[in-house]
């Protein structure tokens, strides 16, 4: 019986003791014992309590994973390994001769860790915890903190999957989004066809005999069977199961193989991912660097067919992770391809951390967490407002930075593999993998096709769409489209324009917009009928075996459907907690539980995704001309110039 189990047990003793007992004392004691107990209770049992609600496939248990247990002369081997592998070339023969200082010059100082504390295996968050019980960091104003380090890390982005806050995010109904859970664990995505519930850890068995791994899970640092849907729920902490399933050394291992990362299935039916739990792995721990993050977020920024992506490079074992072409956002992190890694910043000289907290900036258009959401990231920072000191032109590039964004000039292209367009209601064999995959629109990277350029002022829509403003006044840009959804049965009535003025020309006006540029990106998928509003509806997921095995596409959204996630989804419980504010920020009254399977058809995305851009930035900017000419890159009338403006822009540059 667990904790939580036995004082509810105790509780309900208490109740029977109150009722019965003939002494008034005795009764009103029994009955504030049985409060505290019940209050003890749901304070120590309440991440248990809310995964009772559900279904047995979602809830975490306790893995036992397989340790590694090793003696002093094999420890001592391995420490050899290391410093041999890492050692300046000069000090090589000093590594051979198995000199300890080497140890601490090639950055491997949990080696003499290890040996005096006589740590001979590595038993995952156990370990570590032995010695970092709190983690020590300075604030946004420079103060020093100390915090648990369990609660520091439980808390955050990587951890949980589903923040409550931070956004910088209005619902198609004008109101802010602020603490609701939001994120891939209950919204689809027209890049991975799905949610993070209906596609964790999923093995796909192809036509050619091979076995590949797929699924979201495979960028999140914890190793249960689904994402951390107690999360979702006020009061979260983290349950010791999840807790002990995290994957410390995917962000903090030299050594970490990410040909462990595939998927198994354990001895209850449930799928995971696997980690890379060796010793040898836990001896190398550092603080992380670019290489630790761009395990997963390369795939991101650059994308698997990105030749320096280290994952691509170690895609697994006996199941490899399914290598999809198409970037997500198409900015490489590399030398080849930005000037801050061509000079050897890391990640986190950026995006600073408190602990495990990282900033992410205070922009952003979609619905991904933020940490740290009063820490700002900007190119001013280092650069300052007027980031250009010498040159003929100088004063001219400086008085353009007060409505041009950096990223503008300095992202002259995306990669070439960049995904546009992404069509989930065709499957296309792919002979290579012996699976049916989505079809993809050209992969484009340059301005026009691959980038839009926008008013933006940190702000974002619902589904992705930035906000922002000329700042002329005149009225004439608008961020979103003007064209109804036919889908939805008040189109006729509704007036998108005066709808436009209510609830977003405000908040576009609200902080000054500057011309970004942003990644186009536009999907196909399922939407569910029932549930539509005047700017699109429910996004449904596919189910990856059927989708990728079939090549069926409304068979594999059928499967999906009838997962109990998705039943609890169109659920009571679901629609008075979740689902009804959802819908209230797509501008729908209400979420209709009435699923209908013949009720369902692929939609375009009402209004284009624009994802934002702020890698892959080159240290030589646009000229004039690319700008300023008939057939520049900045589509002026579109961006609100009246037409005697937009032709004077337009006017070649002498």
């Amino acid at each position: 019986m667990t904790g939580f189990a036995f004082l509810i047990v105790l509780a309900i003793l208490s109740v029977a003791w109150a009722i019965t007992t003939p002494h008034r004392i005795a009764r009103v004691g029994g009955t504030i014992l049985a409060v505290a107990l019940i209050v003890w209770g749901l304070a120590s049992g309440w991440p248990q309590l809310v995964y009772l609600m559900l279904p047995y496939d979602y809830r975490p248990e306790v893995i036992n994973y397989t340790v590694e247990r090793i003696n002093d002369g094999e420890f001592e081997k391995l420490a050899g390994s290391l410093v041999r592998r890492w050692a300046d070339s000069k000090d090589a023969e000093l590594a051979s001769k198995g000199v300890r200082s080497v140890e601490i010059k090639s950055g491997l100082m949990h080696i003499e860790r290890f040996r005096s504390a006589g740590i001979r295996s590595y038993e995952g968050p156990r370990t570590c915890l032995r010695c970092h019980k709190t983690v020590h960091y300075r604030d946004a104003q420079g103060r020093h903190r100390e915090e648990d380090l369990r609660r520091n890390l439980s808390h955050t982005a990587h951890f949980t999957f589903a923040p409550m806050s931070g956004f910088s995010t209005w619902g198609f109904d004008g109101r802010k989004v602020e603490n609701f859970p939001l994120g891939k664990i209950d919204r689809a995505c027209g890049v991975t066809g799905t949610f993070t519930w209906t596609g964790w850890a999923v093995q796909i068995h192809a036509q050619n005999g091979h076995s590949y791994s797929e699924g979201c899970g495979q960028c999140h640092i914890v190793g249960q069977y689904g994402p951390i849907s107690s999360a979702m729920m006020p009061f979260y902490r983290a349950t010791d199961a999840e807790w002990e399933a995290t994957d410390c050394l995917i962000c903090h291992s030299r050594e970490y193989d990410m040909n462990a990362r595939q998927v198994v299935i354990d001895r209850n039916g449930k799928g995971r991912w696997e980690q890379d739990r060796r010793l040898m792995a836990a001896m190398s721990v550092e603080r992380p660097t670019d290489a630790q993050c761009l395990r997963c977020h390369q795939h991101n920024l650059g994308g698997d067919t990105y030749s320096p992506n280290p994952a691509t490079a170690a895609p697994g074992g006996e199941r490899p992770r399914l290598a999809h072409p198409g970037a997500k956002r198409g900015t490489p992190f590399g030398a080849d391809w930005d000037v801050h890694a061509a000079a050897g910043m890391e990640c986190l000289d950026c995006h600073v951390a408190e602990g495990h907290r990282i900033a992410r900036g205070t922009r952003g258009v979609d619905l991904v967490a933020n940490d740290l959401p009063g820490v700002e990231i900007t190119c001013e920072k280092c650069h300052s407002a007027q980031p250009h000191p010498a040159g003929e032109e100088a004063d001219v590039y400086n008085i353009h930075t007060e409505k041009i964004a950096c990223e503008t000039c300095h992202i002259p292209r995306l990669h070439p593999d960049n995904l546009v367009y992404r069509d989930w209601s065709r499957a296309v064999f792919s002979e290579e993998h012996g699976i049916y995959t989505p079809a993809n629109g050209p992969f484009q990277g340059e301005p026009g096709k691959g980038i839009v350029y926008k008013w933006f002022n940190g702000q974002g829509t619902f589904m992705a769409n930035a906000l922002g403003d000329n700042p002329n006044g005149l009225k004439l840009y608008y961020a979103l489209r003007m064209e109804p959804n036919r889908d939805w049965q008040g189109w006729e009535t509704f007036d998108l324009a005066a709808a436009y003025e209510k609830r977003f020309r405000p908040i576009a006006q609200s902080v000054p917009s500057k011309i970004w540029p942003f990644k186009r990106f536009q999907a196909v998928m399922f939407e569910d009928l029932h549930n539509q509003g005047p700017y699109g509806g429910m996004i449904l997921p596919v189910d990856y075996n059927v989708y990728y095995t079939t090549g069926d596409p409304a068979a594999a959204v059928k499967k999906a459907a009838e997962s109990p996630i998705m039943k609890k989804m169109y659920g009571a419980m679901f629609k008075y907690y979740l689902m009804d504010r959802f819908m209230a920020y797509m501008s729908v009254d209400g979420w209709d539980v009435h699923f209908d399977i013949h009720a369902i058809a692929p939609r375009e995305m009402r209004n284009e995704g624009n994802l934002m851009i702020n890698h892959a930035i080159q240290k030589k900017g646009r000229v004039c001309s690319e700008c300023h000419s008939p057939d520049g890159i900045l589509d002026f009338d579109a961006l609100g110039y009246p037409p005697d403006r937009s032709a004077e822009l337009r006017e070649p540059v002498m």
